[in-house]
């Protein structure tokens, strides 16, 4: 709670934690409320015994480690699937914040009666929380088994939908994104409300159709039917940076989304990276830093975003550390190889990103067309980037809609091939 005297929202009450990212910390509740910028918390217990649920909830004043509330709450099994919107209007009541009539009919709607169908459609999300390539098949499986015991249940088909529009599993956006838009098209003929479909939508609109206005429409939709879609500010924050529309609302867009769901990597990283497309560069760099406290692991993409944003501050020694330690396998849509080229050639050791970029192109036959766009233009062979973007644009290269946005494609933008691209996508 950023101020308890001045709550405005269900969003400004309650953190809610992913068992995923806390369920084994050794941190306190003020390391916890230190990252996540709040003066409370609401945390709490459930105990499940013979035919009943016990939830106790607490909220915790951080700087004393008070209790400033608590409440137990007993249900019986059969209650399991209104549980969680009847909580949540309890608690949201017991502290006083005032909740949206938009919140107040997402918390009343639930989408199915079968117990089981939920369970699979919840153990589905878990897995597309993960966002990596080996969870997306775990996901889509417990949705089709949702849907299997729920034929009508528009919610599944939205999380079927999200498991074919990013590029998880390295399949080309030409057919995936049809598989997406099919399955979009079932949960909004079932209830053309539903915020989620709507987002995803209006993603897929902007990231594969170039349909910027249709886009917007339907992301500012999901957002006036749930102010809490972290995912719809988080797209709708992309849109607007991406097309150039408004880059300061843009990045007060991402700013919600990562209020909402702090701990989620994709939308942290979604944050950073636009902080550097938007020039904030030392803001980028605090951002991304932050984000490696979200996985124990080193990650390489991390590494060569804070790379970039050394060369453009022209601190050549500081993005060197940074790229020389580029694993040698990765994503081949990020490939921290075409990455490395990319800043040698920048940091000027041309011979080293040129022996590079070559062994990393016979290496692999799908590599992003944007990302060697990106290498050839720092190696100074834009026929060869423009060449590159073409493909990108006709392979639909999931980073193509950044194109206006990247500062990496300054040197370019007054070519006319350039410009007639930006026309072609909508942009201009």
């Amino acid at each position: 709670i950023n101020n308890l005297s001045r709550v405005s929202s269900l969003q400004k009450v309650i953190a809610w934690f992913s068992v995923r990212g806390f369920k084994n910390t050794k941190k306190s509740i003020k390391e916890i409320a230190d990252e996540l910028g709040v003066a409370a918390i609401l945390t709490g217990t459930m105990e499940r015994h013979s035919g009943s649920f016990r939830v106790i909830a607490e909220l915790i004043d951080v700087s004393t480690n008070k209790r400033l509330w608590g409440q137990d709450y007993t249900y019986n099994d059969k209650d399991i699937l209104s549980i969680q919107s009847n909580l949540a209007g309890k608690i949201t009541s017991a502290l006083r914040a005032s909740i949206t009539p938009e919140e107040k009919q997402t918390l009343a709607k639930h989408y199915t009666e079968n117990i089981e169908a939920y369970k699979f459609y919840l153990r589905g999300r878990s897995y597309w929380n993960a966002t990596v390539a080996e969870s997306i098949d775990s996901a889509e499986a417990n949705y089709k088994r949702a849907i299997e015991l729920e034929p009508n249940y528009a919610m599944a088909y939205a999380g079927l939908a999200d498991c074919h529009a990013v590029p998880y599993k390295g399949l080309s956006p030409l057919i995936e994104v049809p598989v997406a838009k099919a399955y979009l098209q079932k949960a909004l003929s079932l209830d053309s409300n539903l915020s989620e479909a709507l987002t995803t939508f209006g993603f897929i609109q902007q990231n594969f159709y170039y349909n910027w206005i249709g886009a917007k429409m339907n992301l500012e939709k999901a957002i006036s039917l749930d102010p809490n879609n972290y995912a719809a500010h988080m797209f709708y924050g992309l849109l607007l940076i991406n097309s150039g529309l408004d880059k300061k609302r843009s990045l007060e867009e991402f700013k919600k989304a990562v209020d909402l769901n702090p701990l989620s990597y994709f939308v942290n990283w979604n944050y950073s990276r636009n902080l550097y497309f938007a020039g904030e560069y030392e803001l980028s760099i605090q951002q991304f830093n932050k984000m490696k406290s979200l996985s124990s692991k080193p990650n390489y993409v991390i590494d060569f975003s804070l790379g970039l944003i050394y060369l453009k501050q022209h601190n050549f020694g500081k993005a060197k550390e940074f790229f020389d330690k580029l694993p040698l396998n990765g994503s081949q849509v990020d490939d921290p190889q075409i990455m490395q080229s990319y800043g040698y050639a920048i940091m000027r050791d041309t011979m080293k990103a040129k022996r590079i970029f070559n062994e990393t192109l016979k290496k692999y036959s799908n590599l992003s067309h944007y990302r060697n766009s990106q290498v050839y233009i720092a190696l100074g062979n834009d026929d060869e980037a423009l060449k590159e973007l073409e493909l990108g644009y006709e392979s639909r290269d999931d980073h193509m809609f950044w194109i206006k946005a990247d500062p990496a494609f300054d040197p370019i933008r007054n070519e006319p091939q350039f410009k007639a691209l930006l026309q072609k996508m909508n942009l201009e």
